[in-house]
């Protein structure tokens, strides 16, 4: 068992340890914390943002176990600082004398690597460095996943729903079917569309909801705490509970303005439930509290303070958090309207292809080290095209399902053009009007004015015997060898064998 000094000295190494890989991994990639700047000074090369984001949450996993540490240091130094400050002694005393003590301690070392020969040197890098889990990518044996040992667990699938699309969307369907069963609701009939785009407007999606029922509460509760816990997903790095709990700060300062009998309309005046009075302004209001009436009404009847109603905090708080993630919600609006024009079978491959394995958890070990060390390639991300789709106007792949919507999969032979292959039907037929197309049809002897009787034939054989036909039915002659072989005089003058015959028949030659 290691000393208590031992202890603390392998708690600060992977303190160490942990600080060094957050640096090299915001070094590779310094969009993990670029939330933090304003600027862009560290550069890099540009990473996919699932692959950013997994990051991020490995980051917020070393952080806390830092942390944990860090607790468990100063626990061990409070509770046996006399232990620990006696060993120090020890040690001193022992360096200045017989170095037993130290002996004993080379002794330990022996004999512990006798009994554990294959245990690793080092053991915090193995369990700290990224690519060290033993995950490997089937499709790409020599791509790995990126996470440490220590995360080989996270996976952005178990983090975020399919429908959330890794913190792009919100999944508000669940909540959508509850607004629709809510007690008293007039407006059910309104679509998804709808509801997202009014969701925390109270005053016009839930005007006809009855708000003392235990639904609409229960309802409340639910959505606050997906919404909360959304925002924490979305930005693990970024402090999200700092904001969660101004939030509910600003909640509790509002329960304890409802508790002191003061309720505020939507024209804002102030309503005083003790007096059942409105007043114009909270200052009037405030000035009431002390006068002989008030304080009489208050003591009422003798009867208990009722239960502070929950309803108008709660959506308070659905408000404010809904500020923060108002980007998040727009998205949510186009990506739901988006949707609702795909057709069945489009909405089936769209699905289908969110459901695949994302790849950007994985990458080439040691990559990093490849494009920084171009420097004219500086900034340029390399993507591993595998299915070797078409490249989309930002010069990636475009998704897999849109490439096979496209009948991009298909491919289309020309043998005119020298056995060229063609992608889609659409690139397949606009070839037609290339150069390089009508010069196979003039290799075969086909003039250009019939170049259009040709539309769609990309076989030798199949344009040679549709050239047969039209020139038997046009009656076009074809040129003889005579006319095309050509052939010289003795004094060099060059001209077709045709006319040379001629010529010579006539004693001209």
């Amino acid at each position: 068992m290691p000393s208590l000094l031992e202890s603390q000295r392998l708690s600060l190494e992977e303190l160490d340890r942990i600080e060094l890989e957050i640096a090299e991994r915001i070094r590779r990639n310094p969009d993990i914390y670029k939330a933090y700047f304003s600027h862009n000074l560290l550069g890099g090369v540009k990473r996919p943002l699932k692959q950013t984001l997994l990051q991020q949450h490995e980051i917020k996993h070393f952080l806390d176990q830092y942390s944990k540490k860090s607790q468990q240091i100063n626990q061990e130094v409070i509770k046996d600082g006399e232990k620990l400050f006696q060993e120090i002694q020890e040690i001193k005393l022992d360096l200045s004398g017989s170095f037993k003590l130290f002996g004993q301690k080379i002794e330990q070392l022996k004999n512990n690597h006798k009994m554990h020969p294959n245990q690793p040197l080092d053991e915090l890098s193995q369990l700290y460095s990224m690519f060290s889990s033993q995950f490997e990518n089937e499709r790409y044996p020599k791509k790995r996943k990126i996470v440490s040992a220590f995360c080989s667990d996270l996976r952005l699938d178990s983090i975020f729903s399919l429908e959330e699309n890794y913190g792009q969307f919100l999944d508000l369907s669940k909540f959508y079917t509850q607004w629709q069963n809510l007690p008293g609701n007039k407006e059910a009939d309104i679509n998804l569309h709808g509801y997202i785009s009014n969701f925390s407007n109270f005053k016009k999606s839930f005007s006809s909801v009855n708000k003392n029922s235990t639904e609409y509460q229960v309802y409340l509760t639910s959505l606050y705490a997906y919404l909360c816990d959304f925002w924490i997903k979305i930005q693990p790095l970024n402090e999200p509970e700092k904001n969660i709990l101004a939030i509910n700060a600003k909640g509790v300062e509002l329960q304890n303005k409802s508790d002191e009998s003061i309720q505020l309309n939507q024209d804002g005046s102030v309503f005083c439930k003790s007096c059942q009075k409105s007043f114009a302004k909270e200052t009037v209001y405030k000035g009431h509290l002390t006068g002989k009436k008030h304080l009489k009404n208050l003591k009422g009847n003798g009867k208990a303070p009722e239960t502070t109603n929950q309803v108008p905090i709660l959506e308070f708080k659905i408000r404010e958090i809904s500020v923060l993630l108002e980007k998040q919600i727009q998205e949510t609006i186009k990506n739901v309207e988006r949707r609702s024009h795909l057709s069945e079978r489009e909405r089936l491959m769209d699905i289908e292809a969110r459901q695949q394995e994302s790849e950007d958890e994985y990458d080439f070990e040691g990559s990093d080290e490849i494009s920084h060390g171009n420097s004219d390639e500086e900034g340029v991300e390399t993507l591993d095209n595998g299915l070797k789709v078409a490249m989309g106007p930002d010069g990636k792949p475009i998704p897999y399902w849109l490439w096979k919507l496209n009948g991009l999969s298909l491919e289309f032979n020309c043998e005119l053009c020298g056995n060229v292959k063609y992608h889609g039907r659409k690139e397949f037929e606009s070839h037609f009007q290339e150069t390089r197309h009508g010069h196979g049809l003039r290799c075969l002897g086909i003039k250009p004015q019939f170049f259009s009787w040709f539309k769609d034939i990309s076989g030798i054989s199949e344009a040679t015997e549709l050239w047969q036909n039209i020139q038997k039915e046009h009656g076009i002659v074809k040129d003889s060898d005579e006319s095309n072989i050509e052939t010289e005089d003795n004094e060099g003058n060059v001209m077709s064998v045709k006319v040379y015959n001629e010529l010579k028949k006539q004693g001209l030659l």
